[in-house]
């Protein structure tokens, strides 16, 4: 089934129910397809997927801040891939997707962890070296 949509206040479509969430379509957007009366929330509609988000728990820590200073500190590769998953935690929760963003939260948290310690294990290293130790492994 086709579906228009109201993705920041422009009207798309007709689009499927997976190319209006690739468009960024949360709970709240309007969605209307031949046969509804009004526009209604995408949340109301099953086949968009959504889940009855007053039984989500609170959204998981995303460690952006965490990462970002791990990153410039301590290990910068390693610090991009917390970024990376703490950059994610948001949008899976935005969409309902409680499991995925608990997961890119841990995700983030384990990657925070290593680039601490990286950065510990390269510190003497670079001390030794004159390169910055953020760069070192």
């Amino acid at each position: 089934m086709q579906y228009w949509a109201l993705i920041n206040n422009v009207k798309v479509g007709p689009l499927s129910p997976a190319e209006i969430l690739a468009l960024g379509a949360t709970p709240d957007t309007l969605v209307w397809t031949q046969g509804f009366q009004q526009w209604v929330p995408a949340a109301s509609v099953a086949e968009f997927g959504f889940r009855n988000f007053t039984q989500l728990p609170p959204c998981p820590d995303t460690y952006f801040a965490w990462s970002i200073v791990l990153m410039l500190l301590c290990c910068l590769p390693a610090g991009i891939v917390a970024i990376v998953y703490s950059s994610s935690v948001e949008s899976r929760y935005s969409r309902g997707d409680y499991e995925g963003a608990l997961k890119a939260s841990n995700n983030a948290k384990i990657w925070c962890i290593i680039s601490f310690v990286l950065g510990l294990i390269g510190a003497p290293a670079a001390i030794f070296t004159g390169v910055p130790f953020n760069w070192f492994i």
